[in-house]
């Protein structure tokens, strides 16, 4: 049975190691050049069509991963600041600066399906709810989340303790949000359309970059001030502390192995790897520099994906 994280109490079980400085090679395999499309701030792995989805400025583009060509699929009327993608709908949801407008377009032709202006004040942050089939959108000043369905045809708000800096979803119906102005994560019934409460992440300064193993329930939180923090997700029990640079601007999952867990954290000058026994037990360097790392993104076979420094590349190990 699922329980109320708001009548939880708080446990943790801390892992204290330092900081490896050993390296653990890794290979890049370059896919795609960005030169010409500009920065590429966000990435995804569409499985419908094989392709990564990625957006660079006022663009959503394509990128084939055999031919290593790049494709605009849409053009839209502002800064794109948030991308996330229905898969099994093949429908892009993005979240605009300017016009703080969420469109919603397909991946195959590119036509919008679904527009809401003025829909995120604020817009900061989006993701998608396979279980209820809706697209989420967080404001960075608003303390509340914005719920539309695939086909665009309704809007619901869900009030939050504060603002949301990211989001991610299980595929049970909680949504969990990293606080933007404080140690915590605020957790949300999609389906119900209500907020659970919160999980304090005692330590954790300006965490962000969620992802969800959804396998072993556990909710992993980058913080800024150097540590990646393992979080049961149906209780909120800190499970673990692993030590990782400071500032890491994504993080994704490498995939499991039995009860190993292998987590990509992305800095802007490099890889590392944390791996371990369920909450991962450390974190070594995979590449010895690199420049320009902006955005990670999960494939197939449990790869992962890496802009950096005007290219596309799928990390080898």
């Amino acid at each position: 049975m699922i329980r109320n994280p708001v009548k939880l109490a708080l446990a943790s079980i801390a892992i204290s190691m330092p900081l490896p400085i050993c390296a653990e090679p890794a290979d890049l395999d370059p896919i795609a050049a960005t030169a010409e499309i500009g920065q590429v701030s966000q990435l995804q792995y569409d499985s419908s069509t094989g392709a990564l989805l990625g957006v660079a400025g006022s663009k959503l583009i394509s990128i084939d991963l055999t031919a290593g060509t790049t494709a605009r699929v849409a053009q839209l009327g502002g800064e794109i600041v948030a991308l996330a993608l229905d898969q099994e709908a093949g429908v892009a949801g993005t979240l605009t600066a300017d016009n703080s407008t969420i469109s919603l377009i397909s991946v195959g032709d590119g036509t919008t399906v679904g527009q809401i202006d003025s829909a995120v004040e604020s817009p900061g942050a989006m993701t998608v709810d396979g279980s209820t089939g809706q697209f989420v959108g967080a404001s960075s000043s608003i303390p509340e989340l914005t719920l539309v369905p695939v086909d665009g045809t309704s809007v619901r708000k869900v009030q939050l303790p504060g603002p949301a800096s990211q989001l991610v979803a299980n595929s049970r119906g909680w949504l969990f949000a990293t606080a933007a102005d404080r140690r915590a994560v605020y957790v949300v019934d999609t389906e119900r359309g209500t907020s659970l409460g919160q999980f304090p992440v005692s330590g954790c300064e300006g965490p962000r970059s969620p992802i969800i193993d959804d396998v072993e329930r556990r909710l992993y939180v980058a913080c800024s001030n150097g540590l990646l923090v393992a979080i049961d997700s149906d209780t909120g029990v800190v499970l673990g502390r692993i030590p990782i640079p400071k500032n890491a601007v994504d993080m994704a999952l490498a995939g499991t192995s039995g009860r190993i867990i292998n987590i990509i954290v992305a800095t802007r000058d490099g890889l590392w790897l944390a791996s371990g026994r369920i909450t991962a037990q450390n974190a070594t360097r995979l590449t010895e520099s690199l420049d320009g790392v902006s955005a990670l993104a999960r494939g197939p076979d449990d790869s992962v994906f890496v802009v950096h420094d005007q290219t596309i590349s799928r990390l080898r190990r």
